[in-house]
């Protein structure tokens, strides 16, 4: 055997090491994408929000008037966007008061942590009470 030939053991060796290589590689981006980027998560929640609420474009005037469509902030309490300035448990893109609404979300099943069950509870008062638990920005929404 030459040098530079390779025998099929080498050649095995060589492509499985290549390809745990890329493995880890993807795994450890993965991993400091996740860690380090926590609030490029508000990056789809415009578009979530748009999606849900196509049959009320209130609720996403209401939305973006609320949040700015920013669900999470990584330095608030819990990882959510929140007004620090009002003292209120209100977060989230809808900014749902969470010590109000939180034990009724939990009933129904809606984790008003995550935006989905932002946006399911937020369809539910509106379903109950139609704008009423945003009349405080109704002078940007209206």
């Amino acid at each position: 055997m030459g040098v530079g030939r390779l025998t099929w053991r080498n050649k095995f060796w060589s492509s499985t090491v290549n390809k745990v290589i890329c493995v880890l590689l993807g795994i450890a981006i993965a991993m400091a994408v996740a860690t380090t980027t926590h609030a490029s998560s508000n990056a789809g929640v415009e578009q979530a929000v748009r999606t849900y609420f196509a049959d009320l474009p209130v609720m996403v005037k209401i939305a973006r008037c609320e949040s700015s469509f920013e669900h999470f902030d990584p330095k608030g309490p819990n990882g959510l966007n929140t007004n620090p300035a009002s003292n209120s448990s209100a977060s989230g893109v809808f900014q749902i008061l969470l010590k109000t609404h939180g034990p009724e979300a939990a009933r129904l099943g809606f984790d008003l942590k995550t935006i989905e069950g932002q946006l399911k509870y937020a369809r539910h008062l509106y379903n109950k009470g139609g704008t009423r638990d945003w009349n405080s920005s109704r002078r940007c929404w209206a």
